[in-house]
């Protein structure tokens, strides 16, 4: 199957992408063979369409793929146990202290499988996870407050051989407790959570990653967005969903 660039599919009348987006602390884009560095299909680094850190991995045994998969004919990085993230784990402090912000990730699991992106993987510690698939599917913000964290949960996930685009929502200045985290799959309604914790402003406990080394993970990512501060509103993620879903054609 051969590869069409987004650009040219855009401007034949697929639709626009979002102007914040070249403000948005992380745009991963796997159909941008440009923003990848790799050999003979293993990927040492992705780089990063926004403004924060290039994702990395040194080491060739840990590394994804591409070339290999596609999704609605555009290139796919396929990961299968393997690991790419940032290094700087104060960047990324905004997921969990208070600031809004949304994420959208285009992501093709098969069965019994998840892809983990955090932050932070232990509820007794600070960051944020959002783990994706079959076997759960949550977003979880940790405060590092006596193991709380607030928790969105879908149970299990809707998985195979077609594309989903999860996106959340985190608005910790929100009224209620059940609008302070919303996830949702594809355009359906979103799942909110049921507690409240305050926010904590130490760092997460690493930069954010693709993948843990002690999670089975597996599966053809497509674009992994997050949208913070002023551009983080519900109208902005619907935007975002909007595009993806014009380019890699998942509903």
């Amino acid at each position: 199957m051969s590869l069409v660039p987004w650009g040219i599919w855009a401007s034949s009348g697929g639709g626009g992408v979002p102007a914040f987006l070249s403000s948005a602390p992380l745009w991963l884009d796997a159909s941008d063979s440009a923003t990848i560095t790799q050999s003979d299909g293993s990927v040492s680094q992705w780089n990063n369409k926004g403004t924060l850190e290039n994702f990395v991995q040194d080491s060739g045994s840990l590394q994804p793929l591409t070339g290999s998969a596609t999704i609605n004919g555009l290139n796919a990085i396929q990961f299968s146990a393997d690991i790419m993230g940032a290094s700087t784990a104060s960047d990324w402090a905004f997921l969990n202290n208070g600031e809004t912000y949304f994420f959208a990730i285009v992501l093709r699991t098969p069965t019994d499988k998840f892809v983990n992106f955090a932050t932070q993987s232990a509820s007794a510690g600070v960051g944020a996870q959002f783990l994706l698939g079959n076997y759960y599917t949550f977003f979880r913000i940790f405060r590092g407050v006596g193991g709380s964290y607030i928790n969105v949960d879908l149970g299990d996930g809707a998985v195979g051989t077609s594309a989903i685009i999860y996106s959340g929502l985190s608005d910790a200045d929100s009224a209620t407790a059940s609008e302070k985290a919303q996830l949702r799959i594809n355009d359906g309604s979103a799942s909110t959570n049921s507690n409240n914790v305050s926010p904590s402003t130490s760092d997460p406990g690493y930069a954010f990653r693709i993948g843990l080394e002690d999670s089975d993970l597996l599966g053809d990512l497509g674009e992994v967005i997050i949208v913070s501060g002023e551009d983080a509103t519900e109208t902005n993620r619907q935007l975002v969903e909007n595009y993806l879903n014009a380019k890699w054609s998942v509903f």
